[in-house]
């Protein structure tokens, strides 16, 4: 999604693509309004998520106890909010595709189906017998692992506030985006130009007619409201010790 795009969407479905509006710089009025208010409240139903893989070797450790290990996610991350942790997992980059425990080089070790039976065998066995890892988030870069056994290597899956540019909201979230960005602008206008009943312009006197948006505010109410009811349906469960 393209931050120019959007301006000129929301301009023309509210009617003012070719008013002079009271503020020194419109567009990017706006702008500040989709990413200080919609862009944030977007993240939070459909936020922006990346797997990035970590070494609990080379992250900041804060307590170590039998059964549980508390780190500091890396701040790498100064330019992008994390919201939460979705999910830990084990790298499986690391593990042999014939299981955890793997088989080796099959050939190497006698009849390749024996190994491979074998291999996965002990696959069903292990996750049976060993715990999964399980974790703990704290706001905002906390984290405390539980039954961390079989790598230090792990894969982070993290939530984040989308990008101001909205370079990382997808094409098939960009309409769920508009629809809030425009009542969003709707209600800073209304809230704005209500103290207006004309403006002038070298064209005449404009007449503005901003009825239409007064109720802007309740109408992103019910479509947060609507998203309540159906966001968590895209969104893995959190994981709890």
């Amino acid at each position: 999604m393209n931050m120019s795009d959007l301006i000129t969407r929301i301009k023309i479905a509210c009617g003012i693509y070719a008013i002079a509006l009271p503020f020194e710089n419109p567009d990017e009025a706006i702008a500040d309004v989709i990413r200080r208010v919609t862009l944030r409240t977007f993240s939070t139903y459909c936020p922006y998520c990346e797997s990035i893989q970590f070494d609990t070797l080379v992250m900041e450790p804060l307590e170590k106890h039998a059964n549980q290990e508390t780190y500091l996610l890396p701040d790498i991350f100064s330019q992008r909010e994390i919201l939460y942790v979705k999910n830990v997992r084990y790298d499986e980059s690391d593990i042999s595709a014939l299981g955890y425990w793997g088989g080796g080089v099959p050939i190497l070790h006698g009849n390749m189906l024996r190994q491979a039976m074998l291999s996965n065998a002990a696959l069903n066995l292990s996750n049976r017998i060993i715990p999964k890892i399980t974790f703990k988030y704290e706001h905002p870069r906390k984290i405390t692992l539980y039954n961390m056994l079989s790598s230090t290597k792990l894969i982070f899956d993290i939530a984040f506030v989308h990008d101001s540019s909205l370079a990382s909201i997808t094409p098939s979230s960009e309409e769920s985006f508009y629809n809030l960005a425009l009542l969003d602008v709707q209600n800073f206008l209304y809230q704005s130009l209500k103290h207006y009943k004309e403006i002038k312009s070298a064209y005449g006197t404009i007449n503005l007619q901003i009825d239409d948006w007064q109720n802007a505010e309740s109408a992103r109410k019910e479509l947060l409201n609507d998203w309540d009811n159906t966001y968590h349906m895209d969104i893995i469960p959190y994981v709890w010790a």
